[in-house]
């Protein structure tokens, strides 16, 4: 048995040197797939440009609206008062909030990065609930965080800016978790071409009346016993428009600047195509040329 393998292998050996190896070589692509690339390269330059003119027209509407926003939540909000450090907190809830689109540079990317850091990292505790205000949040966050999520909210204002009769649902839908100290992450307008990855702490209905009533000592509350949990929603509501607002202004300007890119990128690759393609196109008409005349000489001799 022993001899009959190893004849076996022997001739198995023979057969294989036998076999040329073959050498896979990279050729030239052809006129055909270079005309075929060069279209296809002219339709993702028109779609960029088309996106890049929408992103324009509704950044204008978002810088206006985020003007009235910052204006409207300074008052409400600044009566309740903000948390000293997540780190202490027994139960945090981090408020999370992007975009529901892509195509915006790493205006999303950035935010989902900083938020996962910092929970890996442990600095708002052991003890936390998430909520995800965002598609693209949620799923950055979900695979390694899903444990700890309670709420995720997508589609806010999809087709247009989510009203804020829409942002006080999902205020109420946020308050209604159980907690001491919360955390908002979200992106800082800042220019047309900058944007900051910002962190908004705050506190609870329960901890703004026990621990830090102080600050209502010189205000005389009317109404029902139900007043100032009524203005710590509100204040998280105006706060959530402020929020939504950024975000919608951040994401439009980092859209707008990558389908820029994007199209120079594009017109970049078409020349350098055009170029290749001139210059297939050359060779084979000067090979044709060469064919012409040495078989036109050919025949000459032959005569």
């Amino acid at each position: 048995m022993a001899s009959f393998l190893s004849a076996g292998r022997k001739q198995g050996l023979r057969a294989l040197n036998r076999v040329p190896f073959q050498v896979q070589s990279r050729g030239f692509a052809s006129e055909q797939q270079l005309k075929a690339r060069i279209n296809s390269v002219k339709t993702c330059q028109k779609i960029t440009s088309a996106m890049k003119m929408v992103a324009a027209a509704k950044l204008k509407s978002a810088q206006d609206r985020l003007d009235k926003a910052r204006v409207f939540s300074k008052d409400v909000p600044a009566l309740v008062p903000e948390a000293e450090g997540a780190e202490s907190a027994e139960n945090m809830l981090v408020v999370a909030i992007t975009g529901d689109k892509g195509l915006c540079g790493g205006v999303n990317s950035t935010l989902i990065r900083s938020v996962r850091d910092q929970l890996k990292e442990g600095k708002f505790g052991k003890d936390y609930q998430v909520v995800t205000l965002g598609e693209k949040v949620r799923k950055g966050l979900e695979r390694m965080f899903s444990k700890s999520m309670t709420v995720g909210v997508s589609e806010n204002g999809r087709l247009k800016p989510p009203t804020f009769r829409q942002v006080s649902l999902i205020a109420d839908e946020v308050t209604s978790h159980e907690y001491k100290k919360s955390v908002y992450i979200y992106q800082y307008f800042r220019s047309m071409v900058a944007y900051d990855t910002t962190s908004k702490l705050s506190v609870s209905y329960d901890e703004m009346v026990t621990a830090h009533k102080e600050k209502f000592y010189g205000y005389k509350i009317a109404g029902t016993p139900d007043t100032l949990k009524n203005m710590q929603e509100f204040s998280v509501a105006l706060n959530l428009q402020l929020f939504f607002a950024e975000t919608e202004t951040s994401t439009l300007s980092s859209r707008m600047s990558a389908m820029d890119n994007s199209s120079n990128n594009a017109g970049d690759m078409l020349n350098a195509l055009n170029l290749l393609l001139n210059r297939n196109r050359q060779a084979r008409i000067t090979t044709e040329l060469t064919e012409i005349i040495s078989g036109a000489a050919a025949v000459e001799d032959a005569n």
